[in-house]
């Protein structure tokens, strides 16, 4: 296969995962908008509420790793025999699991959003999200674990669809709740809540008519295997302690931003608009790739594997580049959509400028990533993230934002810094090529 037709192959497996995430990072950005007109306190507080629940789906990012990586070897191998134990012991640990953190958060919402350093003004606001929005984990997980599974097959409309739908619900329901119903940040959660119950609906109704497909049936849940778990674990363990220390490190950004005042937090909230828009970019064409580079891992053809990871990357940087341009032009009018005060307003829009800059570095540490991940080279990930994030963005931000007192402008960008650090080095570790093996 020459590159124009490797290219052709990447690129229409990765535009039903590019349309989810630029949908729902889309829809995302919407609902911000909707809550931003309710003032600093308020973007503030649903951010960080939100940031929790991202959290948990971090956590579960092990369980992820480990069904794609080893459904889609197994399926290049031709070992369809692995993927009810697959299916059944991931939808195991995302029931229990999933469970207790809905009764965590709902319980400690409060201590737990003034841990993070919230004030009392924006902790008031983010118990009310939780409060609601905490039922929606269990759905979030389970759309996430069975997501996970059906792109090992390299299936990536189905999540589409299911996504897709909840998104627009997401987006309607947040009008009539949040703008004519004048519901607050509480239409905000029973948005999202209804809407993410919604796409689980949708992708159990889509799986079900596709099981032959995917040679697995719901009720293969209980298909628990203490083996397969194990394996599971193996690949999914350095990946959940890179999340926890990526998230953990965002949180901690979080509260230091949180020190600093109301319109801060609210300005870190808008800053992330940027980061939405070029995580779709980043996910979509990775998710594209992933599976087809680890069908050609199980296949041994390690060559291919190679091929794809290197034309993905490419792909990624020049839709990247696209994107910036477009942005650039546009973060005035992005501003302006948020009710912000004077000083924010100004505050926003110089950092939109900043951290626009540094996502080429985010771009490869988010792919580069994925891509050894397929191969099952995980354990490395932890000590680059913990250099990238410990080791410089938080003490930078600190040192920049506090320290120094330059504010919300040291702190993204001393964690920005951070970020392409972390892509600088899965970089190398890419280009190393410890991840091209077999693992089935």
């Amino acid at each position: 296969m020459d590159k124009w037709e490797l290219r052709k192959l990447i690129i229409a497996a990765s535009i039903p995962s590019l349309m989810q995430m630029v949908m729902k990072n889309g829809i995302g950005i919407a609902s911000k908008v909707m809550t931003g007109q309710m003032g600093e306190a308020v973007i503030a507080a649903a951010g960080v509420a939100e940031q929790l629940i991202f959290f948990i789906l971090m956590l579960f990012s092990a369980v992820g790793a480990g069904i794609t990586t080893l459904a889609s070897q197994s399926i290049g191998a031709g070992k369809h025999e692995n993927m009810k134990k697959i299916f059944g012991t991931s939808m195991s640990i995302g029931i229990g699991a999933s469970l207790f953190f809905t009764v965590l958060f709902f319980i400690f919402s409060r201590a737990i959003l003034k841990l993070m350093g919230a004030s009392d003004e924006v902790a008031v606001e983010g118990v009310k999200y939780i409060s609601i929005a905490s039922f929606s984990i269990p759905a979030i997980v389970m759309s996430f674990i069975m997501g996970a599974f059906i792109r090992a097959y390299a299936d990536n409309k189905t999540p589409l669809y299911a996504a897709g739908t909840a998104m627009i619900i997401d987006v309607i329901l947040g009008y009539l709740f949040i703008i004519v119903n004048k519901m607050g940040i509480e239409g905000a959660a029973f948005a999202a809540l209804i809407s993410r119950n919604i796409e689980f609906l949708i992708i159990l109704i889509l799986f079900k008519l596709n099981k032959k497909t995917y040679q697995v049936s719901i009720r293969n849940w209980k298909s628990f295997s203490k083996n397969m778990l194990k394996r599971i674990s193996e690949i999914g363990w350095p990946v959940s302690i890179d999340m926890f220390i990526w998230q953990f490190g965002a949180m901690v950004s979080s509260f230091i931003v949180l020190s600093m005042g109301t319109i801060s937090s609210g300005v870190n909230e808008v800053v992330r608009v940027v980061p939405m828009l070029t995580a779709g970019i980043i996910l979509g064409v990775s998710m594209g790739a992933v599976p087809l580079i680890g069908q050609n891992l199980g296949k041994d053809k390690f060559r291919e594997a190679e091929n794809t990871a290197a034309e993905s990357i490419k792909i990624g940087i020049f839709m990247m580049t696209v994107l910036i341009l477009i942005v650039l032009f546009f973060i005035p009018a992005i501003v302006n959509f948020f009710n912000l005060s004077y000083e924010g307003r100004a505050a926003a829009k110089n950092c939109l400028y900043l951290i626009t800059v540094f996502q080429y570095g985010v771009l490869l540490n988010m792919f580069c990533a994925n891509i050894i991940r397929t191969g099952g080279d995980t354990k490395v990930i932890i000590a680059i993230s913990a250099i990238g994030i410990w080791g410089v963005g938080i003490p930078l931000a600190y040192f920049l934002g506090i320290v120094l007192k330059m504010g919300i402008y040291g702190a993204v960008i001393g964690t920005n810094i951070g970020e392409c650090i972390k892509g600088y080095l899965f970089y190398r570790r890419y280009k190393a090529g410890k991840w091209k093996k077999r693992l089935i």
